[in-house]
């Protein structure tokens, strides 16, 4: 039976898929993560080689749930469920859910239509902080006794910029390139996974240096009013739900 050609819009849907399984698995399941690299290896030699990529793509999503389940069964201590016509919900697909379930929350950044849903509510969490929480600093620091870590917030601020700002453009300069890529046909899928990781990278950098900077400035201004300090609190809040929801806990800058 032949396999209906997939469009490029559904073949970036199923990559994704595929890639967001891989990183549960290997998560979920302590495997290791060359899985997944050994999955972008096949997909590369299957465009250089010119072969079927709906063909492809439908061995190799079947291949991931196959090793998903064995690992749900070999770790599942309850006895065998009795069988109903209700499909039982994919344990990976539960995890996917749920992560992005957390991101919901925040606002969505529509850098591209086909860009992934964790880059648009991630740069629509950070355009959030540029556009609503770094006026509201500016007045909090205008308000308090010099600090020696307030001269790293301008740096900061123009970090925010590059990954964020939506200008005349209409896509964050640091986005530009990932931007490109999705705009290609055929989509070089590996140049665009390497984008994603680096404004990932990058966000989580900038997430890190924000929260530690922030936190120093409310523990050493006691004199700060409570007032002010409720509204410091609150941003310093965000910027740690974000590192949590997106997962981001372990990217930090390396000293």
């Amino acid at each position: 039976m032949s396999i209906r050609k997939l469009s490029p819009e559904e073949i970036s849907e199923v990559i994704a898929k595929i890639r967001e399984k891989y990183e549960t698995y290997c998560k979920v399941f302590f495997k290791p993560s060359r899985l997944k690299n050994d999955f972008e290896e096949r997909y590369r030699n299957c465009l250089k080689k010119g072969f079927d990529v709906s063909s492809f793509l439908l061995a190799e999503i079947s291949a991931i749930e196959e090793l998903i389940k064995k690992a749900e069964d070999k770790i599942s201590m309850s006895p065998p469920p009795v069988k109903t016509n209700v499909a039982k919900e994919d344990f990976a697909d539960k995890i996917i859910a749920q992560n992005l379930e957390k991101i919901q929350r925040y606002p969505k950044l529509i850098v591209h239509k086909d860009a992934s849903e964790e880059i648009k509510r991630l740069a629509g969490g950070l355009n959030k902080i540029y556009e609503v929480h770094i006026p509201e600093i500016h007045g909090i620091f205008r308000q308090i006794e010099a600090n020696p870590n307030i001269k790293y917030m301008e740096m900061y601020e123009s970090r925010l910029r590059a990954l964020a700002y939506v200008g005349k453009g209409m896509t964050p300069s640091h986005l530009s390139r990932y931007f490109a890529y999705l705009n290609r046909f055929p989509r070089d899928y590996r140049s665009i996974d390497w984008e994603e990781k680096q404004y990932i990278l990058e966000s989580a950098f900038l997430l890190h240096d924000m929260y530690n900077t922030l936190a120093h400035i409310l523990a050493e201004t006691p004199k700060l009013s409570s007032d002010l300090r409720e509204k410091l609190t609150h941003i310093i809040e965000y910027i740690k739900n974000m590192i949590e929801d997106f997962r981001l806990k372990d990217l930090k800058r390396k000293m």
